[in-house]
């Protein structure tokens, strides 16, 4: 099934906003308080994608992936410069529930890659991954990440999680992509 990848601008903040929710509801259960992911989640991460479309940043990419109805499907959210030793950050990567094991991730992240080759040619790309989110370890060593060990860092909720660092060159990322941004 062919899906479109186009820039994100600020009439997709709610559907984003919705989407990062609902992502972390399913994968973060029992990592982050129930009471937040429960009350919390949902109109924090309404606000803070509202924010960001707000407050236009030339270091920053948001991508969105998008289904034959326009559909908002996944979207992955990537910052230049955002450490002096590990690059460009990819802040979110989300995808539906429904849509994932598709391509869809793989293609955002690469998308985000090449991204990063055409502003900063020197630069890595890194994420942070929750240690207990094993489908997101598992699915970022597929594609080649260096996994770091692991440290503390501090989670929306305001409590201290165990992460780690997965960490590319862009052009590892991009080999053998050919999917383009609309």
């Amino acid at each position: 099934m062919p899906y479109k990848y186009k820039l994100a601008d600020e009439k997709d903040a709610e559907a984003i906003g919705q989407l990062h929710a609902l992502s972390w509801q399913r994968h973060y259960r029992g990592i982050y308080p129930d009471e937040y992911l429960d009350k919390n989640v949902l109109p924090e991460r309404l606000e803070t994608w509202q924010k960001r479309f707000e407050s236009p940043n030339e270091r920053r990419l948001i991508i969105k992936a998008i289904d034959q109805s326009e559909k908002i499907i996944g979207f992955a959210c990537t910052l230049l410069d955002e450490d002096s030793v590990y690059g460009a950050l990819v802040d979110n990567l989300h995808v539906l529930q429904e849509y994932q094991n598709q391509g869809i991730g793989k293609h955002l992240l690469k998308l985000s890659a090449k991204w990063v080759l055409q502003n900063r040619e020197e630069s890595q790309i890194y994420l942070f991954v929750l240690v207990k989110n094993s489908a997101a370890k598992t699915f970022y060593s597929k594609l080649g990440a260096q996994i770091s060990e692991a440290f503390q860092h501090k989670n929306p909720a305001g409590n201290y999680d165990q992460v780690v660092r997965c960490t590319w060159t862009p052009m590892e990322l991009i080999l053998n992509s050919s999917t383009q941004i609309l």
